[in-house]
């Protein structure tokens, strides 16, 4: 099923707040963008598996400190990531590929040299768009006001 952004932010509240009840269980945070191809795969794998998850939303140009942080991580961070009590994954694959060792869900076969090929090859697909995008949103003016955070439009 396909979710709009407000559905989806709507979904996480709940799922967040959900997790919030039972201080006992640790679930693994994913911190992604909403509308990103990799962070909706990472959602995907672990929504397939039945792994519950709180989620964060990554803050454009503002999140880089906080991420690094959560990463303990010196060098540039990107996501999706997780943070568990036991892991720190920095890609989107790596994520399916711990959801694939968790139990619940039919097998998504990460470990297969196939998979890891159509990975690879919507790897570079994804990076594609997201180029035509960026040089899309460049040359608009509205397009990079929505682009930063709300406080940064009122700034000259």
């Amino acid at each position: 099923m396909v979710y709009s952004a407000a559905q989806h932010r709507s979904a996480v509240r709940q799922q967040n707040s959900d997790t919030k009840t039972d201080p006992h269980v640790a679930h693994p945070l994913l911190i992604g963008i909403t509308y990103s191809p990799w962070s909706y795969k990472a959602r995907w794998a672990l929504d397939w598996h039945g792994i519950n998850y709180r989620y964060q939303e990554y803050l454009l140009m503002l999140g880089q400190v906080k991420l690094r942080a959560q990463l303990r991580q010196r060098a540039h961070a990107t996501v999706p990531a997780m943070i568990s009590a036991d892991t720190k994954l920095r890609d989107s694959f790596e994520i399916a590929k711990w959801a694939d060792q968790q139990q619940g869900g039919t097998d998504l076969q990460t470990n297969t040299a196939e998979v890891a090929q159509w990975n690879q090859i919507s790897e570079s697909i994804l990076r594609l768009g997201r180029i035509r995008c960026a040089l899309s949103v460049q040359d608009d003016p509205a397009g990079l006001r929505v682009s930063v955070p709300l406080f940064m439009n009122k700034l000259p």
